[in-house]
């Protein structure tokens, strides 16, 4: 009981980014935005990344981040355009202590603790000085009807460094990017994503991990986030299969 109530004082208060890349995407963003005014952990910001998008859908942005002063909108660079390159703008308005989670316009999260989930396991784990990275569970669901097509499982263990993630990357483990929660420590050496990549940019970045020498990861067994099949990865799926060989 002494030693929970140690750690509880010795927590430290995590600040979250979440990074959305938007276009004409109002209708799936209200889950997504929900889901984030549910969470139990409120310490958050939002920022959308919005292309050129139609008229009723920025004013849905703007009504959004008038009514709450932790959602902003940005839009894209001209001379950036597409996923990646907006999230790599939006990594640009991250402050010093940031943890940054990177989602689509149609992800949300599973359960109104995913995000004090992410700060427990970085608070009251052991590596909690060196921890840069954490990875935890997500699902894709089906598009209609919300079914569970494909869970993203984590490795089983407790933590990795690169030498340990060198090795699950060989043998095939790439989470996507939505599974994954970055300090900004680690960001400031990886980014930005890929401009080579259309698709497959987010695993161009999880490469880098395996030559940075203080990589410390830790793995969340819980699902934390909800992917609706049908992106734009799975309708070009073999462009992205072809990015991910090369």
């Amino acid at each position: 009981m002494i030693d929970l109530v140690i750690r509880w004082f010795m927590k430290r208060e995590i600040s979250f980014l979440i990074i959305v890349p938007t276009y004409n995407s109002y209708n799936d963003l209200q889950r997504l935005c929900d889901s984030l005014l549910k969470q139990t952990y409120q310490n958050w910001r939002t920022i959308f990344v919005d292309a050129e998008s139609s008229i009723h859908h920025k004013k849905w942005l703007n009504s959004i981040a008038k009514k709450d002063k932790r959602f902003l909108v940005k839009d894209e660079l001209k001379n950036s355009k597409g996923i990646y390159p907006s999230m790599s703008f939006g990594f640009t308005f991250a402050k010093k202590d940031d943890w940054v989670i990177f989602l689509g316009s149609d992800d949300w999260f599973n359960f109104n603790g995913s995000l004090e989930t992410i700060a427990d396991k970085i608070n009251f784990s052991k590596y909690k000085i060196s921890t840069n990275i954490v990875i935890y569970q997500s699902q894709y669901l089906n598009k209609n009807k919300n079914k569970l097509i494909r869970l993203n499982k984590v490795p089983r263990l407790k933590s990795a460094d690169n030498l340990i993630f060198s090795k699950l990357v060989f043998y095939g483990y790439v989470p996507p990017h939505q599974s994954v929660c970055f300090s900004m420590k680690i960001l400031k050496k990886i980014m930005p994503y890929s401009k080579n990549y259309f698709l497959a940019a987010d695993c161009d970045l999880f490469m880098k991990f395996t030559k940075i020498t203080d990589l410390r990861i830790l793995f969340i067994k819980k699902t934390l986030v909800n992917i609706q099949s049908g992106g734009i990865s799975s309708i070009l799926l073999f462009r992205r299969l072809k990015e991910v060989f090369i």
